[in-house]
């Protein structure tokens, strides 16, 4: 790379840098109608998202078919959350701990004219509830929620049974979790409802690898089963589904 595009592209990027989090650069619309805007910081999640994610929205539609309620923990800018809201009958609760994420996510929520549609939280889901922090690195899609960190910005904790209690009565319900490492503390978050509450039928889990026995122990001794598990390439963890067994063959 010539000494000239390098100081154009490092110019660029500071550039980036000095102006977030109210700079936004791309907003692309999707072949399903959703309009996409995406930070400065969200460069690696456009790759990902525009690579990826399209290529499984109408497997993930269609496991919704029969879902009331969508909770989307670790929500990023929302792509998962704004796909449910525009494409079922699910209304979403669409949780994102990171303040300059949730700026972005509150955006395609609004663009796409999905507010009635969707409740959004800037927490983390987590089962301590004190001295959370989320990292502040340069790019949103790296930052991960930890304990007793100073260094950290600050967030609000919430546990994942207190936002299943704001839920009606049988309601179906459906998990998203993509929490970078975080998800057994998420799960046993929601121990008493995933344990008590039968309408919590699907449960969509980016799990670290060193920790898929203790998830599936957990799961399968509460009435779930994993139908399917595809490993995250370039990563160390798998994208699991887990659904209740008494429904597996619909899924």
């Amino acid at each position: 790379m010539s000494f000239l595009k390098t100081f154009v592209i490092k110019g660029f990027l500071n550039l980036l840098k000095n102006n977030l989090p109210n700079l936004r650069l791309f907003n692309r619309k999707r072949r399903n109608g959703l309009k996409i805007c995406l930070g400065p910081d969200n460069f690696s999640y456009m790759c990902f998202f525009t690579s990826f994610k399209s290529g499984l929205i109408n497997k993930f539609i269609q496991d919704l078919k029969e879902i009331d309620y969508f909770i989307d923990i670790g929500a990023n800018i929302g792509w998962y959350s704004l796909c449910a809201a525009k494409s079922s009958k699910c209304h979403v609760f669409s949780i994102e701990p990171n303040p300059n994420t949730f700026i972005t996510l509150l955006t395609n929520i609004k663009i796409n004219n999905l507010s009635h549609r969707v409740t959004v939280i800037n927490a983390a889901i987590c089962s301590n509830n004190h001295n959370v922090t989320i990292t502040n690195l340069n790019s949103a899609d790296q930052n991960f929620v930890e304990f007793n960190n100073s260094n950290g910005i600050k967030v609000i904790p919430l546990k994942l049974d207190e936002v299943v209690s704001k839920i009606p009565k049988n309601k179906n319900i459906a998990l998203k979790i993509d929490v970078e490492g975080l998800e057994e503390n998420v799960i046993f978050s929601g121990e008493k409802s995933i344990s008590e509450i039968k309408e919590i039928k699907l449960i969509y889990c980016e799990i670290t690898t060193s920790k898929i026995p203790i998830i599936n122990k957990f799961l399968n001794e509460n009435g779930f089963m994993c139908i399917e598990s595809i490993p995250n390439k370039g990563a160390n963890c798998v994208n699991n589904k887990y659904v209740r067994k008494s429904i597996s063959k619909a899924y």
